[in-house]
């Protein structure tokens, strides 16, 4: 998963959240 490794990266707050969820079945 490279959504992952992205978030930790930027460590993004709530917008990571709400974009994990519409990316969690990608």
């Amino acid at each position: 998963r490279t959504v992952a490794k992205y978030r930790e990266a930027l460590r993004i707050p709530s917008s990571v959240q709400r974009k994990r969820e519409k990316a969690a079945p990608a």
